[in-house]
């Protein structure tokens, strides 16, 4: 019995450690599973947040690059403009390096300036395109990059020789930090207005010379007259101042002395009196 006894108790004894084992294990196991799931609830969390900040950071990328892309379009449609505004344009357009070679010319400036192959001018001193006016062209692309604009009329023949004047204005275009990075040459053609301005000046030249001659014309004129009135009032004096002595005294001395006078001074008024007609016959292209 005693035997018996001592089983029975190493057996409850073994039981009771069981028991503790278990429930020990049971402890366990819920410890380790809310450690998973406090573990599995921060992985997902932080899953969510870098879920998050992916869809955020490719919706960042995807209006950058949409933004972006309006951006070009937006470019492209301006550049389009500005191409058909300096096609269309009235004026020659040119781009220049900043030390003066020519880089482009729209199309307007090819057809003013006669040139088929654009291309052709491409590189060259833009200076040398203007001949006996290359001095102002100098001194304007001098000015554009030192006070901003340089202006000056000049005669330059197109590709064909055709012989032109121009208003030229330059200016320079500079980059963010100020220096400059290319020019600006819009040529005007003045050629009808020059035209005009000469035609213009020869007509007043023209018209100043006919008033001048006008002028002295009347000048000598007054002189004429001056001279034929005292030239007519000379033996006329004459012949009054014996008709009154002829009044006083008849006598034959006297009558003879007279008759001299008044013949020679009565054929010199009539004889200038000839020469008055002939002047005016000449005069009136008779």
């Amino acid at each position: 019995k005693a035997t018996e006894q001592t089983v029975l108790e190493q057996r409850a004894e073994e039981a009771r450690l069981a028991r503790r084992m278990s429930l020990a294990f049971a402890v366990a196991s819920l410890l380790l599973a809310g450690t998973l799931g406090l573990v599995a609830a921060a992985v997902d969390r932080s899953f969510e947040r870098r879920r998050a900040a992916f869809e955020l950071e490719m919706a960042g990328r995807l209006k950058a690059e949409s933004s972006m892309q309006s951006a070009n379009e937006e470019l492209m449609r301006s550049e389009r403009i500005n191409r058909s505004i300096l096609d269309n344009s009235g004026d020659c357009i040119q781009i220049l390096e900043p030390d003066g070679r020519l880089i482009s010319m729209n199309r307007a400036g090819a057809r003013l300036m006669e040139v088929e192959d654009v291309n052709g001018f491409a590189r060259q001193p833009w200076v040398d395109l203007w001949n006996q006016s290359s001095v102002q062209a100098r001194a304007a692309l001098a000015d554009a990059v030192i006070v901003g604009e340089g202006r000056f009329q000049g005669l330059c023949p197109t590709a064909r020789g055709t012989p032109k004047w121009w208003d030229v204005l330059v200016t320079p275009i500079r980059d963010a930090g100020g220096a400059v990075t290319a020019l600006l040459a819009i040529s005007r053609d003045i050629t009808e207005q020059k035209r005009t301005e000469e035609e213009r000046n020869h007509l007043l030249e023209r018209e100043r010379q006919a008033r001048s001659e006008a002028e002295h014309a009347i000048q000598m004129k007054d002189e004429f007259l001056a001279t034929l009135s005292h030239e007519l009032r000379t033996p006329l004096n004459s012949i009054i101042g014996w008709v009154g002595v002829l009044k006083q005294d008849q006598s034959r001395e006297t009558l003879r002395k007279a008759i001299e006078d008044v013949d020679r001074n009565s054929r010199r008024q009539a004889q200038m009196i000839d020469d008055l007609l002939d002047v005016s016959r000449i005069v009136s292209g008779k």
